[in-house]
């Protein structure tokens, strides 16, 4: 799957917008894409201007945090000025969601954003909060660092329900500690914190979080 968070942002993947030219009634859609949140509260408004020759006749957001198992579909409304407005729901600290748009105009053409959807789609990680998902969570977590693969920094995010000890630590292939991480009195709730990863070699390293009596492990990749 394309990550088309970087790409060109009014049109979609570069190869694809030559095949704008010369069509019939062209649909134009442009969106800022959502960024990493650290809400896990409140619903991700996706809003995009949407503008077409013959009139919009639907519009809608595509969504998912496990695309093996496909989309949901919301149908946006129209908010103003040819703007449209879905909102994605809330969702629990260390999930990522992957969404796209697509928009049919009167005359019958459909046209996705990203143009390349669904083989390349938008996606942001749910990071932290205190919202009531994570109050519901009894137990320390560990998320997947984001992003993984690796190349210049990580996003380690982590909940604990009571006031705790908590250690991160960073392993090599070979077993040799490059990080450590100790807060002996870390309050209740998700946290996150960024890591250079910069310099560290291309391979697999190991992260192991330890809090109260769990140890939870996880594997990050560097490019």
């Amino acid at each position: 799957m394309i990550d088309c968070n970087d790409i060109i942002g009014y049109s979609g993947a570069l190869h694809c917008i030559t095949h704008e030219i010369g069509v019939a009634d062209p649909i134009f859609i442009s969106h800022a894409h959502l960024l990493n949140t650290t809400d896990a509260q409140n619903p991700y408004e996706v809003k995009a201007y949407i503008k077409t020759s013959s009139g919009v006749n639907t519009a809608k957001v595509f969504w998912s945090i496990d695309t093996t198992l496909g989309y949901n579909m919301l149908s946006m409304s129209l908010a103003m000025n040819d703007t449209f407005v879905a909102s994605i729901p809330a969702q629990v600290a260390g999930t990522k969601v992957w969404y796209y748009i697509q928009a049919e105009s009167n005359s019958g053409r459909t046209v996705s954003k990203p143009l390349v959807a669904p083989g390349g789609v938008y996606e942001f990680l749910v990071i932290g909060g205190s919202g009531i998902a994570d109050v519901k969570n009894n137990v320390p977590k560990f998320f997947e660092p984001y992003p993984n693969p690796a190349n210049e920094s990580v996003m380690l995010g982590y909940f604990i329900p009571v006031n705790e000890m908590v250690e991160i630590k960073l392993f090599d292939i070979n077993g040799k500690e490059l990080f450590s991480l100790d807060e002996p009195n870390t309050s209740a709730g998700t946290h996150s914190l960024e890591l250079s990863v910069s310099s560290l070699s291309s391979g697999v390293y190991t992260l192991r979080f330890q809090s109260g009596n769990s140890s939870i492990i996880r594997r990050l990749v560097k490019m």
